[in-house]
């Protein structure tokens, strides 16, 4: 009875451990079969070994775009080189101006002017008026280097009543996304050697698949590298403009205070009193009226005499 058992199991088993043991021989033998059809299929087309025989021979000299490591020779160019550039900050400004009543204009117009004689361009301008105001607001950019200068003539047009400014250093960043655009710019060139030197659609395909990315990646480092720059190269400044007027009175006390809102509760009370008087007015009338009818009404039973 216990052989009917063990004898299946032992079966079983020898299959199992047979499978296993085999499986990777097997692999092994597909992997080195040669193709019988005269060209190499698909799977077998590796970009990365193809680079590697192409870099041997001498023809080509790139990156694995693979990997997406570069070299240590030229990341450690890339890394010296960005110690010796400059530095990068956005910088950006805020002044209100108050000037003699009449000259928001001719303000509004000196700002622009500024603007434009330091090399740069004037991104908003906008005038207000009113019954009793006039205000303008200009949004400015100049070259960094003119950056603090135009601060100082923009002070000079009026009373300065506020001033922020503000800076944001970007060099580490900007300087590492010229890094990784020099390498996907590398990789690129790698894949499109392996291009040129395909000979089948099915190579050409797969090596396009390498590329789409690669390119993607270097469009999306390029516009932020253009956005960095101009936001370096100019810096931003707002102006707001606004004539003199009256002098600002002193806030109030607390008393004072109280003794407005008591004021202010019994205006209220009285505007209600004088709203209600007209219906109080005919609430007594119909009160006093009803009292007469009753009044009336008892006198009557009393003078009737009662039956014999």
């Amino acid at each position: 009875m216990k052989l009917k058992i063990i004898i299946p199991i032992a079966v079983i088993l020898f299959l199992l451990g047979g499978y296993f043991l085999g499986k990777p021989l097997l692999l092994d033998s597909q992997e080195v079969a040669p193709s019988t059809s005269g060209e190499a299929p698909l799977s077998a087309y590796d970009i990365r070994e193809a680079k590697t025989a192409e870099t041997q021979e001498g023809n080509i000299s790139a990156p694995d775009f693979a990997s997406g490591i570069l070299p240590s020779s030229e990341k450690s160019s890339f890394e010296a080189s960005s110690f010796n550039q400059d530095s990068r900050v956005i910088k950006n400004a805020s002044l209100t101006l108050k000037v003699e009543e009449g000259k928001v204009k001719s303000t509004q117009d000196r700002v622009q002017a500024i603007a434009q004689a330091k090399g740069g361009y004037v991104q908003s301008s906008q005038l207000y008026s009113g019954e009793d105001y006039v205000e303008a607001y200009v949004v400015i950019h100049v070259p960094e280097s003119e950056f603090e200068m135009a601060i100082k003539e923009l002070e000079e047009l009026g009373e300065v009543l506020s001033r922020q400014i503000s800076g944001k250093d970007v060099s580490q960043e900007y300087y590492d996304l010229e890094m990784d655009l020099k390498h996907w710019e590398t990789e690129r060139q790698a894949v499109l050697t392996l291009l040129d030197k395909a000979q089948t659609i099915d190579e050409i395909i797969k090596i396009r698949q390498f590329l789409e990315p690669i390119e993607r990646e270097i469009n999306q480092i390029k516009g932020h590298l253009q956005y960095l720059k101009a936001k370096t190269d100019f810096s931003s400044i707002e102006v707001s403009i606004r004539e003199k007027g009256e002098e600002e009175k002193p806030s109030p006390s607390v008393w004072a205070k109280i003794g407005k809102v008591f004021l202010d509760s019994l205006t209220g009370i009285l505007a209600f009193l004088a709203a209600a008087i007209p219906f109080l007015i005919l609430a007594l009338l119909i009160c006093l009226l009803t009292w007469w009818i009753i009044k009336s009404l008892k006198k009557r039973v009393r003078a009737v005499p009662p039956p014999q």
